[in-house]
Protein backbone atom coordinates (compact mmCIF):
# COMPACT_ATOMS: atom_id res chain seq x y z
CA UNK A 1 0.00 0.00 0.00
CA UNK A 2 1.07 3.59 -0.68
CA UNK A 3 1.47 6.32 2.37
CA UNK A 4 -2.54 6.54 2.34
CA UNK A 5 -2.71 2.80 2.72
CA UNK A 6 -4.84 2.93 -0.08
CA UNK A 7 -5.10 -1.05 -1.60
CA UNK A 8 -5.08 -1.64 -5.15
CA UNK A 9 -7.55 -4.60 -6.72
CA UNK A 10 -5.11 -7.48 -6.62
CA UNK A 11 -4.22 -6.92 -3.09
CA UNK A 12 -5.79 -8.70 -0.39
CA UNK A 13 -8.29 -6.17 1.85
CA UNK A 14 -6.07 -5.18 5.24
CA UNK A 15 -7.24 -3.13 7.96
CA UNK A 16 -6.01 0.48 8.28
CA UNK A 17 -3.88 -0.24 5.35
CA UNK A 18 -1.27 -2.20 7.05
CA UNK A 19 -0.82 -5.38 7.40
CA UNK A 20 1.70 -5.21 10.98
CA UNK A 21 -1.34 -3.07 12.37
CA UNK A 22 -4.18 -4.59 12.43
CA UNK A 23 -4.34 -7.33 10.68
CA UNK A 24 -6.43 -8.65 7.57
CA UNK A 25 -10.10 -8.09 6.88
CA UNK A 26 -11.70 -11.16 5.45
CA UNK A 27 -15.48 -11.71 3.93
CA UNK A 28 -18.26 -12.11 5.92
CA UNK A 29 -19.20 -14.44 3.03
CA UNK A 30 -16.21 -16.84 3.70
CA UNK A 31 -16.40 -16.87 7.09
CA UNK A 32 -17.09 -20.76 8.38
CA UNK A 33 -20.31 -21.54 10.42
CA UNK A 34 -18.44 -22.02 13.45
CA UNK A 35 -16.34 -18.36 13.68
CA UNK A 36 -16.03 -16.23 16.54
CA UNK A 37 -17.57 -13.41 17.74
CA UNK A 38 -13.94 -11.83 17.36
CA UNK A 39 -13.65 -13.62 14.13
CA UNK A 40 -16.98 -12.21 13.05
CA UNK A 41 -16.46 -7.95 14.14
CA UNK A 42 -13.32 -8.22 11.67
CA UNK A 43 -15.08 -9.46 8.17
CA UNK A 44 -16.15 -6.81 6.29
CA UNK A 45 -19.53 -7.55 3.75
CA UNK A 46 -18.91 -7.28 0.07
CA UNK A 47 -18.02 -4.25 -1.90
CA UNK A 48 -21.45 -2.95 -2.78
CA UNK A 49 -22.56 -3.22 0.48
CA UNK A 50 -19.63 -1.32 2.09
CA UNK A 51 -20.69 1.68 -0.18
CA UNK A 52 -24.12 1.91 0.29
CA UNK A 53 -23.52 1.80 4.09
CA UNK A 54 -20.71 4.09 3.70
CA UNK A 55 -23.47 6.80 1.56
CA UNK A 56 -25.71 6.69 3.72
CA UNK A 57 -23.45 6.73 6.76
CA UNK A 58 -21.94 10.01 5.14
CA UNK A 59 -25.40 11.32 4.64
CA UNK A 60 -26.43 11.02 8.04
CA UNK A 61 -23.27 12.83 9.63
CA UNK A 62 -23.28 15.58 7.33
CA UNK A 63 -26.64 15.80 8.42
CA UNK A 64 -26.17 15.70 12.05
CA UNK A 65 -22.95 17.87 11.65
CA UNK A 66 -25.18 20.53 10.13
CA UNK A 67 -27.64 20.69 12.72
CA UNK A 68 -25.31 20.43 16.10
CA UNK A 69 -23.53 23.39 14.05
CA UNK A 70 -26.81 25.30 13.53
CA UNK A 71 -27.63 24.94 16.70
CA UNK A 72 -24.47 26.52 18.20
CA UNK A 73 -24.08 28.88 15.68
CA UNK A 74 -27.81 30.09 16.10
CA UNK A 75 -27.51 30.32 20.13
CA UNK A 76 -24.12 32.40 19.76
CA UNK A 77 -25.41 34.58 17.10
CA UNK A 78 -28.74 34.98 18.94
CA UNK A 79 -28.51 38.35 22.05
CA UNK A 80 -31.94 37.32 23.40
CA UNK A 81 -31.17 33.34 23.23
CA UNK A 82 -27.55 33.86 24.58
CA UNK A 83 -28.63 35.56 27.52
CA UNK A 84 -29.94 32.12 28.73
CA UNK A 85 -27.36 30.34 31.30
CA UNK A 86 -28.86 27.41 30.60
CA UNK A 87 -28.71 27.52 26.36
CA UNK A 88 -25.32 28.40 27.08
CA UNK A 89 -25.43 24.54 27.89
CA UNK A 90 -26.96 23.31 24.93
CA UNK A 91 -23.91 24.67 23.06
CA UNK A 92 -21.63 23.17 25.14
CA UNK A 93 -24.27 19.69 24.23
CA UNK A 94 -23.39 20.13 20.37
CA UNK A 95 -19.89 20.75 20.46
CA UNK A 96 -19.27 16.47 20.77
CA UNK A 97 -22.33 16.02 18.30
CA UNK A 98 -20.72 18.02 16.26
CA UNK A 99 -16.66 17.00 16.58
CA UNK A 100 -18.26 13.04 16.11
CA UNK A 101 -20.44 13.89 13.43
CA UNK A 102 -18.07 15.87 11.38
CA UNK A 103 -15.34 13.62 11.71
CA UNK A 104 -17.14 10.38 11.07
CA UNK A 105 -19.15 12.21 7.39
CA UNK A 106 -14.69 12.91 6.70
CA UNK A 107 -13.97 9.08 6.95
CA UNK A 108 -16.86 8.18 5.25
CA UNK A 109 -17.02 9.94 2.27
CA UNK A 110 -13.00 8.87 1.70
CA UNK A 111 -13.86 5.17 2.26
CA UNK A 112 -16.28 5.55 -0.14
CA UNK A 113 -14.22 6.86 -2.81
CA UNK A 114 -12.00 4.27 -2.51
CA UNK A 115 -13.55 1.44 -1.60
CA UNK A 116 -11.97 0.20 1.28
CA UNK A 117 -10.96 1.88 4.89
CA UNK A 118 -8.34 4.19 3.71
CA UNK A 119 -5.80 6.00 6.57
CA UNK A 120 -3.95 3.39 7.84
CA UNK A 121 -3.26 3.16 11.53
CA UNK A 122 -3.93 7.27 12.14
CA UNK A 123 -6.69 7.61 10.21
CA UNK A 124 -7.89 4.80 12.31
CA UNK A 125 -6.79 5.90 15.82
CA UNK A 126 -8.32 9.83 14.99
CA UNK A 127 -12.02 8.65 14.02
CA UNK A 128 -11.53 6.02 17.42
CA UNK A 129 -10.92 9.55 19.15
CA UNK A 130 -13.58 11.30 17.39
CA UNK A 131 -16.56 8.43 18.04
CA UNK A 132 -15.26 8.31 21.85
CA UNK A 133 -15.44 11.68 22.23
CA UNK A 134 -19.02 12.68 20.40
CA UNK A 135 -20.30 9.66 22.89
CA UNK A 136 -18.42 10.74 26.27
CA UNK A 137 -19.29 14.31 26.04
CA UNK A 138 -22.89 13.51 24.79
CA UNK A 139 -23.20 11.39 28.02
CA UNK A 140 -20.91 13.53 30.50
CA UNK A 141 -22.88 17.08 29.41
CA UNK A 142 -26.48 15.59 29.87
CA UNK A 143 -24.96 14.65 33.34
CA UNK A 144 -23.73 18.15 34.40
CA UNK A 145 -27.10 19.84 33.16
CA UNK A 146 -29.12 17.19 35.04
CA UNK A 147 -26.95 17.98 38.39
CA UNK A 148 -28.09 21.69 37.48
CA UNK A 149 -31.75 20.92 36.81
CA UNK A 150 -31.87 19.04 39.95
CA UNK A 151 -30.64 21.81 42.06
CA UNK A 152 -32.98 24.17 40.73
CA UNK A 153 -35.88 21.22 41.15
CA UNK A 154 -35.20 20.80 44.96
CA UNK A 155 -34.39 25.03 45.59
CA UNK A 156 -38.07 25.42 43.84
CA UNK A 157 -39.92 22.55 45.81
CA UNK A 158 -38.74 23.93 49.50
CA UNK A 159 -39.05 27.51 48.26
CA UNK A 160 -36.01 28.47 48.69
CA UNK A 161 -33.84 30.82 46.40
CA UNK A 162 -32.16 29.62 43.54
CA UNK A 163 -29.11 31.61 41.87
CA UNK A 164 -29.07 30.68 38.10
CA UNK A 165 -25.53 29.87 37.03
CA UNK A 166 -23.34 32.99 35.33
CA UNK A 167 -22.43 32.59 31.69
CA UNK A 168 -18.17 32.48 32.77
CA UNK A 169 -19.58 29.47 35.31
CA UNK A 170 -20.92 27.42 32.34
CA UNK A 171 -18.52 27.85 30.08
CA UNK A 172 -15.88 26.59 32.99
CA UNK A 173 -17.88 23.75 34.16
CA UNK A 174 -18.92 22.92 30.14
CA UNK A 175 -15.08 22.98 29.44
CA UNK A 176 -14.01 20.92 31.95
CA UNK A 177 -16.39 18.02 31.23
CA UNK A 178 -15.17 18.01 27.85
CA UNK A 179 -11.82 17.72 28.63
CA UNK A 180 -12.20 15.06 30.62
CA UNK A 181 -14.46 13.56 27.56
CA UNK A 182 -11.33 14.49 25.42
CA UNK A 183 -9.07 12.24 27.59
CA UNK A 184 -11.52 9.41 27.93
CA UNK A 185 -11.22 9.42 24.02
CA UNK A 186 -7.27 9.17 24.03
CA UNK A 187 -7.61 5.74 25.92
CA UNK A 188 -7.15 3.02 23.31
CA UNK A 189 -3.50 4.90 22.72
CA UNK A 190 -2.42 4.16 26.33
CA UNK A 191 -1.30 0.62 25.91
CA UNK A 192 -4.23 -0.61 27.84
CA UNK A 193 -5.78 -4.33 26.78
CA UNK A 194 -7.74 -3.01 24.34
CA UNK A 195 -7.27 -0.59 20.89
CA UNK A 196 -8.98 0.88 17.75
CA UNK A 197 -9.89 -1.76 14.83
CA UNK A 198 -12.34 -1.01 11.89
CA UNK A 199 -15.35 -3.18 12.76
CA UNK A 200 -16.26 -5.23 9.63
CA UNK A 201 -14.00 -3.24 7.63
CA UNK A 202 -16.65 0.19 8.24
CA UNK A 203 -15.33 2.44 10.82
CA UNK A 204 -13.07 2.82 13.61
CA UNK A 205 -13.94 2.30 17.30
CA UNK A 206 -12.41 1.06 20.25
CA UNK A 207 -12.58 -2.94 19.72
CA UNK A 208 -11.50 -5.82 22.47
CA UNK A 209 -10.22 -9.23 20.67
CA UNK A 210 -10.09 -11.29 23.32
CA UNK A 211 -11.53 -12.51 26.47
CA UNK A 212 -9.49 -10.24 28.29
CA UNK A 213 -10.32 -7.07 26.32
CA UNK A 214 -13.38 -7.58 26.29
CA UNK A 215 -14.08 -7.44 30.17
CA UNK A 216 -11.39 -4.30 30.03
CA UNK A 217 -14.21 -2.84 27.96
CA UNK A 218 -17.19 -4.05 29.58
CA UNK A 219 -16.62 -3.21 33.24
CA UNK A 220 -13.60 -0.12 32.41
CA UNK A 221 -14.26 1.68 29.48
CA UNK A 222 -18.36 1.66 28.93
CA UNK A 223 -18.32 2.92 32.47
CA UNK A 224 -16.04 5.57 31.81
CA UNK A 225 -17.46 7.01 28.63
CA UNK A 226 -21.44 6.33 29.45
CA UNK A 227 -22.19 3.77 32.20
CA UNK A 228 -21.41 6.29 35.16
CA UNK A 229 -22.92 9.65 33.85
CA UNK A 230 -26.60 7.44 32.82
CA UNK A 231 -26.27 5.73 36.75
CA UNK A 232 -26.13 9.12 37.80
CA UNK A 233 -28.75 11.53 35.41
CA UNK A 234 -30.99 7.83 36.36
CA UNK A 235 -30.30 8.41 40.36
CA UNK A 236 -31.11 11.90 39.97
CA UNK A 237 -34.63 10.95 38.18
CA UNK A 238 -35.31 8.60 40.88
CA UNK A 239 -34.70 11.12 43.49
CA UNK A 240 -37.12 13.35 41.56
CA UNK A 241 -39.88 10.84 41.63
CA UNK A 242 -39.73 9.57 45.03
CA UNK A 243 -39.70 13.52 46.28
CA UNK A 244 -42.51 14.08 43.79
CA UNK A 245 -40.14 17.10 42.62
CA UNK A 246 -41.90 17.35 39.08
CA UNK A 247 -45.44 17.52 40.48
CA UNK A 248 -47.66 20.48 40.60
CA UNK A 249 -48.95 21.26 43.94
CA UNK A 250 -52.84 22.11 44.38
CA UNK A 251 -54.28 25.32 45.67
CA UNK A 252 -54.44 24.27 49.02
CA UNK A 253 -50.86 23.23 49.05
CA UNK A 254 -49.82 26.49 47.61
CA UNK A 255 -51.70 28.46 50.38
CA UNK A 256 -50.25 26.28 52.68
CA UNK A 257 -46.99 27.12 51.49
CA UNK A 258 -47.09 30.81 51.21
CA UNK A 259 -48.41 31.75 54.80
CA UNK A 260 -45.09 29.71 55.85
CA UNK A 261 -43.34 31.67 53.01
CA UNK A 262 -41.78 34.48 55.91
CA UNK A 263 -39.43 31.84 56.78
CA UNK A 264 -38.18 31.00 53.93
CA UNK A 265 -34.19 30.99 53.65
CA UNK A 266 -32.75 33.47 50.88
CA UNK A 267 -35.68 35.95 50.83
CA UNK A 268 -37.58 38.14 53.21
CA UNK A 269 -40.40 39.18 50.94
CA UNK A 270 -43.64 36.36 50.56
CA UNK A 271 -43.87 34.55 47.97
CA UNK A 272 -47.55 35.25 46.28
CA UNK A 273 -49.56 32.06 45.09
CA UNK A 274 -49.33 33.10 41.14
CA UNK A 275 -45.60 33.44 41.31
CA UNK A 276 -44.84 30.07 43.19
CA UNK A 277 -47.19 27.91 41.24
CA UNK A 278 -45.82 29.81 37.68
CA UNK A 279 -42.03 29.11 39.45
CA UNK A 280 -42.88 25.43 39.76
CA UNK A 281 -44.27 25.00 36.28
CA UNK A 282 -41.64 26.71 34.44
CA UNK A 283 -39.20 24.47 36.48
CA UNK A 284 -40.76 21.39 35.29
CA UNK A 285 -40.98 22.21 32.01
CA UNK A 286 -37.01 22.98 31.60
CA UNK A 287 -36.66 19.76 33.66
CA UNK A 288 -39.17 17.76 30.51
CA UNK A 289 -37.31 19.69 27.91
CA UNK A 290 -33.93 18.55 29.01
CA UNK A 291 -34.92 15.46 29.80
CA UNK A 292 -36.09 14.63 26.30
CA UNK A 293 -32.72 15.30 25.12
CA UNK A 294 -30.99 12.90 27.04
CA UNK A 295 -33.89 10.37 26.34
CA UNK A 296 -33.00 10.91 22.35
CA UNK A 297 -29.39 10.31 23.68
CA UNK A 298 -29.98 7.01 25.25
CA UNK A 299 -32.68 5.21 22.93
CA UNK A 300 -30.19 5.98 20.05
CA UNK A 301 -26.97 4.87 21.47
CA UNK A 302 -28.16 1.96 23.55
CA UNK A 303 -29.34 -0.03 20.06
CA UNK A 304 -26.59 1.12 18.27
CA UNK A 305 -23.67 -0.11 20.43
CA UNK A 306 -25.73 -3.57 20.88
CA UNK A 307 -26.23 -3.97 16.81
CA UNK A 308 -22.39 -3.03 16.36
CA UNK A 309 -20.26 -4.74 18.84
CA UNK A 310 -22.19 -7.04 21.04
CA UNK A 311 -24.71 -9.35 18.90
CA UNK A 312 -24.03 -11.27 16.17
CA UNK A 313 -26.53 -10.14 13.32
CA UNK A 314 -27.50 -12.43 11.09
CA UNK A 315 -27.62 -10.15 7.91
CA UNK A 316 -24.83 -7.44 7.20
CA UNK A 317 -28.22 -4.63 7.34
CA UNK A 318 -27.89 -5.66 11.01
CA UNK A 319 -25.21 -3.32 11.09
CA UNK A 320 -25.98 -0.62 8.66
CA UNK A 321 -29.05 -0.04 10.56
CA UNK A 322 -26.86 0.69 14.07
CA UNK A 323 -24.12 2.76 12.46
CA UNK A 324 -27.29 4.56 10.87
CA UNK A 325 -28.76 4.88 14.26
CA UNK A 326 -25.67 6.08 15.95
CA UNK A 327 -24.53 8.81 13.34
CA UNK A 328 -28.23 10.62 13.38
CA UNK A 329 -28.07 10.73 17.38
CA UNK A 330 -26.91 14.91 16.75
CA UNK A 331 -29.69 15.14 13.73
CA UNK A 332 -31.92 13.73 16.62
CA UNK A 333 -30.94 15.72 19.36
CA UNK A 334 -30.22 18.99 17.57
CA UNK A 335 -34.32 18.64 16.76
CA UNK A 336 -35.40 18.35 20.38
CA UNK A 337 -33.40 21.66 21.01
CA UNK A 338 -35.69 22.97 18.24
CA UNK A 339 -38.59 22.70 20.21
CA UNK A 340 -37.88 25.21 22.60
CA UNK A 341 -39.21 28.50 21.36
CA UNK A 342 -35.75 30.95 21.77
CA UNK A 343 -33.71 28.21 19.96
CA UNK A 344 -36.18 27.66 17.24
CA UNK A 345 -36.02 31.69 16.33
CA UNK A 346 -32.67 32.16 17.07
CA UNK A 347 -31.61 29.49 14.38
CA UNK A 348 -34.36 30.69 11.90
CA UNK A 349 -33.20 34.04 12.10
CA UNK A 350 -29.59 32.76 11.43
CA UNK A 351 -30.68 31.53 8.09
CA UNK A 352 -32.54 34.45 7.44
CA UNK A 353 -29.91 36.98 8.52
CA UNK A 354 -32.59 38.21 10.90
CA UNK A 355 -29.64 37.92 14.10
CA UNK A 356 -27.33 40.36 12.17
CA UNK A 357 -29.95 43.19 10.67
CA UNK A 358 -32.45 43.25 13.08
CA UNK A 359 -32.47 41.38 16.45
CA UNK A 360 -28.76 43.18 17.33
CA UNK A 361 -29.99 46.30 16.87
CA UNK A 362 -33.16 46.23 18.54
CA UNK A 363 -33.81 46.61 22.37
CA UNK A 364 -37.31 45.79 23.46
CA UNK A 365 -37.99 47.79 25.99
CA UNK A 366 -40.70 46.64 28.82
CA UNK A 367 -41.73 48.99 31.11
CA UNK A 368 -42.33 48.24 34.89
CA UNK A 369 -45.35 49.74 36.66
CA UNK A 370 -44.92 53.14 38.31
CA UNK A 371 -42.23 54.26 35.98
CA UNK A 372 -42.20 57.18 33.98
CA UNK A 373 -43.67 55.71 30.82
CA UNK A 374 -42.94 59.37 28.61
CA UNK A 375 -39.20 59.46 29.99
CA UNK A 376 -37.07 56.64 28.50
CA UNK A 377 -34.45 58.25 28.87
CA UNK A 378 -33.82 59.56 32.34
CA UNK A 379 -36.05 56.69 33.77
CA UNK A 380 -34.29 53.61 34.78
CA UNK A 381 -37.31 51.51 35.56
CA UNK A 382 -37.01 49.35 31.81
CA UNK A 383 -35.52 46.29 31.32
CA UNK A 384 -34.69 44.55 27.92
CA UNK A 385 -36.63 41.36 27.02
CA UNK A 386 -34.79 38.01 28.14
CA UNK A 387 -32.46 39.65 30.12
CA UNK A 388 -32.46 40.11 34.21
CA UNK A 389 -34.92 43.25 34.82
CA UNK A 390 -32.72 46.14 36.53
CA UNK A 391 -34.64 48.56 38.03
CA UNK A 392 -33.68 51.90 40.61
CA UNK A 393 -36.17 54.54 42.13
CA UNK A 394 -36.41 57.27 40.43
CA UNK A 395 -35.93 60.16 43.58
CA UNK A 396 -35.47 63.36 40.56
CA UNK A 397 -39.17 63.24 39.77
CA UNK A 398 -41.00 63.02 43.67
CA UNK A 399 -38.21 65.69 44.52
CA UNK A 400 -39.66 68.30 41.22
CA UNK A 401 -43.10 67.58 42.08
CA UNK A 402 -45.66 69.97 43.06
CA UNK A 403 -46.73 69.75 46.77
CA UNK A 404 -50.58 69.32 45.72
CA UNK A 405 -49.34 65.66 43.70
CA UNK A 406 -47.46 64.44 46.89
CA UNK A 407 -49.91 61.50 47.60
CA UNK A 408 -49.83 60.64 44.55
CA UNK A 409 -45.50 60.48 43.99
CA UNK A 410 -46.14 58.61 46.99
CA UNK A 411 -48.22 55.98 45.42
CA UNK A 412 -46.37 55.82 42.47
CA UNK A 413 -42.74 55.86 45.04
CA UNK A 414 -43.82 52.85 46.76
CA UNK A 415 -44.95 51.03 43.45
CA UNK A 416 -41.38 51.40 41.83
CA UNK A 417 -39.85 50.36 45.32
CA UNK A 418 -41.64 47.45 45.16
CA UNK A 419 -40.79 46.67 41.48
CA UNK A 420 -37.61 47.61 42.64
CA UNK A 421 -36.99 44.59 45.08
CA UNK A 422 -39.13 42.59 42.76
CA UNK A 423 -35.55 40.53 41.94
CA UNK A 424 -35.28 38.56 44.81
CA UNK A 425 -37.81 36.54 43.74
CA UNK A 426 -36.41 33.88 41.72
CA UNK A 427 -38.64 32.22 38.60
CA UNK A 428 -37.73 30.75 35.21
CA UNK A 429 -38.75 33.26 31.73
CA UNK A 430 -41.80 32.85 29.89
CA UNK A 431 -40.00 30.18 27.70
CA UNK A 432 -38.42 27.75 29.88
CA UNK A 433 -35.28 29.22 28.41
CA UNK A 434 -33.73 31.05 31.70
CA UNK A 435 -33.81 30.65 35.17
CA UNK A 436 -33.23 34.60 36.62
CA UNK A 437 -33.99 37.25 38.26
CA UNK A 438 -37.41 39.24 37.10
CA UNK A 439 -39.13 42.09 37.88
CA UNK A 440 -43.01 41.30 37.55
Amino acid sequence: SDAWGLLSSTQKPVACGRMDSCGELGLLSELPANATHYEFTRAMPDLISRKIIWGWWGMASLLAAGASSSIMAGVTASPKARSSAFNIYLVALAVPDFVGSFFCAFTCWINFSYEVYTGGDLMCAWQTGATTFGIAGSFWMNALVAREIHTLLRKTHAMRLYTPPTHRMVVLKSSAVLCMAALFSSLHLWGLPFKHFPIHGLACVASYYDHTSSLFVYFAVLPLVAGIPTCYICFIAFDCWRRKLLRLETTNRIQQATKGSQRMRGTSEPYSQQRLVQRRRQARELTLYYSRIFVAVLVIWVPATICLLFIRLPHVWGMFSGGLLAHLQGFVSALVCLTKADVREAVIQLYTCGSLNSEARRSVVVPVPGCNTMDLRGSHCFHDAGRRAETRLDSNNSQNSDDSDDVQGAHSQDERFQAATAHVVVSVDDDASQVGATAT
